[in-house]
């Protein structure tokens, strides 16, 4: 009725505090894949929180430990404190980012993650593990495909490694490509449920995708 009156076109989305679905939706992935945001206008929309509920919305704390891989500029380690107060978040990068407060970060290679004290004590518990993390483009698409996916490979077997296995949630940004069905493959043999999502936000002729993937232990 009002749509288009106020100039909204940004939204928050939340979703996991309740144990069971309440309504039609059971995750903020559900809500974007509806496109009832495209329908009303919506140009960029926000993402907080995972179906397995985080302890600021969830009272049994289902998300005290969180790694943020490829963390710089810092955006995603800002936004995960800012809405999960109580959460003790980790990120990594070759980068460096300016301090954020109640995160704790570390200028490291993915690669030598447990050369990392703080976050090695926490391997197999890490309930969230997200990552924005990308190689260097040369232009090139049959090198630059082969990049993203040895980085996206490495990433993933971290996260594995250092997930708990119940209910840890895994979600990469990664770009749709030749390589992107094998990716897509290996996460299907580790997790219990893996989905792909292309948020509206993301520009349509932006190859950028998104692979959710799960332990329901």
């Amino acid at each position: 009725m009002y749509q288009n009156e106020a100039g909204v076109n940004e939204a928050l989305l939340l979703a996991g505090g309740s144990s069971k679905p309440i309504g039609d939706f059971d995750s903020s992935i559900q809500l974007i894949e509806s496109g009832l945001f495209d329908k009303a206008g919506f140009k960029r929309l926000h993402i907080a929180g995972h179906p397995e509920g985080c302890k600021d919305i969830d009272p049994d704390g289902g998300c005290k430990n969180v790694l943020d891989i490829g963390a710089a500029p810092g955006g995603w380690s800002q936004l995960i404190k800012y809405k999960l107060k109580t959460a003790n978040v980790f990120a990594i990068d070759i980068l460096d980012i300016e301090p954020i407060k109640g995160v704790n970060f570390f200028q490291q290679k993915v690669e030598d993650i447990d050369l990392v004290k703080d976050i090695f004590l926490l391997k197999g518990k890490i309930n969230l593990v997200i990552s924005d993390l990308a190689p260097n483009l040369t232009g090139i698409s049959v090198i630059d495909e082969a990049n993203i996916y040895e980085l996206n490979d490495i990433t993933l077997d971290v996260a594995v490694e250092y997930l708990s296995k119940s209910k840890g949630v895994f979600i990469i940004k990664t770009f749709q490509n030749s390589m992107l069905k094998k990716l897509r493959t290996k996460m299907i043999s580790i997790f219990d449920d893996v989905q792909t999502f292309k948020p509206a936000a993301s520009k349509k002729q932006s190859a950028e995708i998104y692979l959710y993937g799960a332990f329901k232990g």
